[in-house]
C-alpha cells in the first residue's frame, strides 16, 4: 500500500471500530460498500476526528482473475462413448425417449499407467419422455462398487442438437461433476456432444478434445440388453431428478 502503510481485513463492524479506537493514526482497511462490492477504506485518527473514508485514489494492483477450470481426470476412452452413442441410439428406436447414465472413476487408478481404465458407467431405473429423464438415484447401489465414485452424467437429444437445457443446468447445480449430452440430427448416424464441468455452482464450458479419446463408430456390446432393461417410456411425471 502506499507509503508502506498496513492493509487490515477486518471481518466485523466491531473490528473496524477497534481499529478506530486503537489502531495507528493512519491505515487502510479492505471492506465492502454498499453493494457488496469490495472497496479499500483510509482510517485517520487526529486531534480533531477519527474518520474511515473510501480512499479513492488508492488501486489494489491486484491481478484480473477470470473463472476457468481444468478438466483433470484421463480422457474418457472411446470405448465407453461409443457404447452411450449405442444404448442411447437403441432407447430412442425402441421407446422415442431420452434417457441417462452415471459416469464414474476409480480414484486410485489415476495417475497410473492404466488410468485410462478407472472410468465406468452405471445405468439407474429410469423413466422417461421425448423431453426429459427421470431416474431413481438408489438404484444404482447394488451396481456401483466401493473403490468407483459418481464423477457425472451422460444424457442424450434424440432428434435434437447436443446442448444444456434450462432444465439440466438446474438439475446438475448441486452436482459437482462432469456432464455430457449426446445429440443428432433424426436420420443421422452423426453425435454432436456438448460438455460442461460443474463446479462450485459454476458450469464450464468443454471441448469433446478436452475430454474424450478419439470417437469412431463401433457396433453392439454385451451389457447392451441388461442397460435396456432399465429404460421404460413414461406416461406420467415424477419427482425424481430430470434431465432435459
Amino acid at each position: 500500500m502506499p507509503l508502506g502503510l498496513p492493509l487490515n481485513i477486518p471481518t466485523s463492524v466491531e473490528e473496524v471500530d477497534e481499529l478506530c479506537e486503537n489502531g495507528p493514526s493512519i491505515a487502510f482497511v479492505l471492506g465492502e460498500d454498499k453493494l457488496g462490492k469490495p472497496k479499500v477504506y483510509k482510517l485517520m485518527r487526529n486531534l480533531i476526528a477519527t474518520a474511515v473514508v473510501e480512499a479513492k485514489d488508492v488501486e489494489l494492483g491486484l491481478p484480473e482473475i477470470k473463472e476457468k477450470a481444468w478438466f483433470t481426470l484421463p480422457a474418457i476412452p472411446e470405448t465407453l462413448i461409443d457404447k452411450l452413442d449405442t444404448f442411447f441410439r437403441r432407447v430412442d428406436k425402441e421407446h422415442g425417449t431420452e434417457s441417462i447414465v452415471l459416469l464414474t472413476y476409480k480414484p486410485e487408478m489415476k495417475g497410473t499407467e492404466n488410468e485410462i481404465e478407472g472410468w465406468g458407467i452405471l445405468v439407474p431405473k429410469q423413466k422417461n419422455t421425448a423431453a426429459h429423464c427421470k431416474y431413481d438415484h438408489e438404484s444404482v447401489a447394488d451396481d456401483k462398487e466401493d473403490d468407483e465414485m459418481i464423477v457425472g452424467t451422460v444424457h442424450s437429444h434424440p432428434g435434437m442438437s447436443a446442448f444444456a437445457s434450462h432444465t439440466d443446468h438446474g438439475d446438475q447445480a448441486d452436482f459437482d461433476g462432469i456432464h455430457i449430452t449426446f445429440g443428432w440430427s433424426k436420420n443421422s448416424s452423426h453425435t454432436e456432444y456438448h460438455i460442461e464441468l460443474q463446479v462450485g455452482g459454476t458450469h464450464f464450458t468443454l471441448k469433446p478434445e478436452q475430454a474424450f479419446e478419439a470417437v469412431e463408430e463401433t457396433p453392439d456390446f454385451p451389457e447392451l440388453e441388461a442397460w435396456m432393461a432399465k429404460v421404460e417410456k413414461a406416461s406420467t411425471t415424477s419427482t425424481t431428478t430430470k434431465f432435459s
